[in-house]
């Protein structure tokens, strides 16, 4: 008798180190209470107001899911971190924070610049972390569901050889790490392609007086001027005008509202990349909820979408999971195929994890921007 006893508490004891094991393996300490996600966006700094309008995108995200009972019956809490405007310090703290201290499961991040030099801490600790509006492949426990700037680059360079039969450019890409990839796909797509870059010029984002470097361009006398600008696009335009340096121009996605009204008729006929959405059922909805939620029309849509389509993605993982675990939400992310989205467009996670997203090319045409595909 004293022998069963025995064989059944070393059984025992057997069974609660293997699961205790397991639970470590899977990250899970708690299968009880909220599902904590963090999230590092700009809500400081010049982009503020990008990381603000992801965030109310978030918000409202979860506050359907939560309305509905959570997922599993365990409500989703977003724990927000402050990145900055590409504050480097700032950033690795909040990872830091958010894996050490707040014990979260997953992390959304805003953009490649956010995320490029966190990125090794998730995939060190195993956190599941996604990019929501660029695209890049940085590791097994990152992944994306934007748009990629390598592609968008290559896209535009196609665009302006084939498209346009523009044979010969100059190319002008500030010197920032997201425009330098961009410019440097646009480059080799376009050289590849047979064209020929007359002029490569790299200058300071903070710059705001071109007139040499549009001299420059001049001189080397191209057929186009494509440019890879964060900020300073609206001066750009304005002297290349004023130099009355008449060729077709082609830029990237900081071509927006506010800088096509500043430089104003300098910016008719430029073409350039840009985010999208289509419209849909899961947009409209967005919207109404955006307006009940502030009591006011959204004005960067886009934004909302990518945060709301964010917390879309992470609740269709862990709605397909047992035990919510960093480890098995890493699983089940792989796994998405044929999401719908706010954006319009379904989303399928790769095996490199990442989806097949390039931004659109359109004209500026009597101050808008019309689809030029």
């Amino acid at each position: 008798m004293n022998k069963r006893i025995k064989w059944i508490g070393g059984l025992v004891i057997i069974l609660v180190v293997i699961i205790l094991i397991a639970s470590q393996q899977s990250g899970q300490t708690n299968i009880t209470g909220p599902i904590k996600i963090g999230a590092i966006l700009p809500l400081t700094g010049d982009y503020a107001v990008l990381g603000q309008e992801i965030q109310k995108g978030i918000d409202i995200a979860v506050d359907e899911v939560n309305s509905q009972g959570g997922i599993n019956n365990r409500k989703m809490e977003i724990i927000y971190e402050d990145g900055g405007m590409a504050d480097f310090p700032k950033i690795t703290s909040a990872a830091h924070k958010l894996i050490d201290v707040d014990k979260v499961y997953t992390v959304l991040v805003d953009s490649l610049t956010t995320m490029k030099p966190i990125a090794p801490l998730f995939q060190q600790n195993k956190i599941p972390a996604i990019m929501i509006f660029d695209n890049a492949e940085l590791g097994s426990y990152i992944f994306s569901i934007g748009f990629s700037t390598q592609k968008t680059g290559e896209k535009m360079a196609d665009f302006v050889y084939s498209k346009k039969n523009i044979k010969e450019v100059a190319i002008v890409a500030q010197l920032d790490e997201v425009m330098q990839t961009l410019s440097k796909a646009f480059k080799d797509k376009f050289e590849k392609l047979g064209g020929k870059v007359t002029i490569l010029e790299n200058i300071n984002p903070s710059e705001n007086d071109f007139k040499t470097t549009i001299t420059k361009i001049k001189n080397s006398k191209p057929q186009g001027i494509y440019f890879s600008f964060v900020q300073g696009i609206d001066l750009f335009l304005k002297q290349i005008k004023e130099q009355k340096l008449n060729l077709p121009i082609f830029g990237n996605d900081a071509v927006t509202e506010d800088v096509i009204a500043a430089a104003g008729s300098a910016a008719e006929g430029v073409y350039f990349a840009n985010f999208y959405t289509n419209d849909n059922p899961i947009l409209k909805s967005l919207t109404e909820k955006y307006k009940e939620k502030y009591n006011e029309e959204p004005q960067l849509l886009l934004f909302n979408a990518f945060g709301y389509d964010g917390v879309l993605v992470l609740k269709e993982a862990i709605k397909n999971i047992k035990i919510v675990s960093p480890q098995n939400i890493t699983e089940s992310l792989y796994k998405i195929k044929n999401l719908d989205t706010s954006s319009g467009e379904t989303i399928s996670i790769s095996p490199v994890g990442t989806v097949e997203r390039t931004e659109k090319i359109f004209q500026i045409q009597n101050g808008k921007g019309i689809s030029a595909e």
